[in-house]
């Protein structure tokens, strides 16, 4: 058994949603520099950068200027990592960090979703099973899963298992939650830091917040403080005050 804290290494940016107000120009080069940048690290996959990002442009009251809002997801997201973290964490408007979870089976996700439900926990608890999306190159991983929290919530937790993959966990951070990682990133900036090394602590951050929030949902729902959950361990709600 793991614990909820005890999940696999490597996390990583999976999604960015950034707004920026700029003039066209400056928009256009500075989208130069990170396409490039995205595109050197999904050529050597087989990734097409074209499939795994969005861009859409809105007029503004002031003349000259645009509102410019920016999707990145799947492996690509990880370009936002070579990006000034002083000049765009004010501009970051949703990041998921994604984990994969390599001892986690779909029946252990099925089996935990399933007692979380049955738990009777006040969270927002649900299970999915659904077929992988083609649109806009499988930004919907779809498998079979469950989501602590709906895509308005300000941290949502999935985990997920699709065939062919390892299992892994998002948690999606938006709203307060994330500016409230993102300020605990600066209280404890050192003034060596590298962007590399600011993007990985908020990385860290909204990690350790979802991990925190996922524990206090395990206990509410009586699983205990470990996962994932076998079939023959879910114990009726009947029978779970005995």
């Amino acid at each position: 058994m793991t614990t909820a804290r005890q999940t696999q290494p490597h996390a990583r940016p999976d999604y960015v949603k950034l707004l920026l107000q700029c003039e066209h120009d400056y928009f256009r080069v500075w989208w130069s520099g990170l396409h490039a940048i995205a595109e050197s690290l999904c050529t050597p996959y087989g990734l097409d950068f074209e499939k795994s990002h969005k861009i859409n442009h809105f007029p503004t009251q002031h003349p000259g200027l645009y509102l410019y809002s920016v999707e990145i997801w799947g492996e690509a997201s990880v370009a936002i990592r070579d990006c000034p973290f002083s000049t765009l964490h004010e501009k970051l408007r949703r990041f998921d960090v994604r984990r994969q979870l390599f001892d986690v089976t779909t029946d252990q996700i099925s089996a935990t979703g399933q007692a979380l439900v049955a738990g009777g926990t006040t969270y927002n608890v649900t299970t999915y099973k659904s077929k992988p999306s083609s649109k806009r190159g499988g930004r919907d991983r779809g498998g079979q899963g469950f989501a602590i929290g709906s895509h308005k919530s300000d941290l949502r937790i999935s985990v997920y298992k699709v065939a062919g993959h390892p299992a892994a966990m998002e948690f999606q951070a938006s709203g307060a939650l994330l500016k409230s990682c993102i300020q605990s990133v600066l209280d404890n900036l050192h003034p060596k830091s590298t962007d590399i090394a600011l993007w990985a602590a908020l990385c860290a951050e909204v990690e350790r917040r979802g991990n925190n929030r996922f524990e206090r949902v395990l206990e509410a729902s009586g699983i205990g403080t470990h996962w994932p959950v076998d079939q023959n361990e879910i114990t009726p709600p009947s029978q779970q005050s005995f």
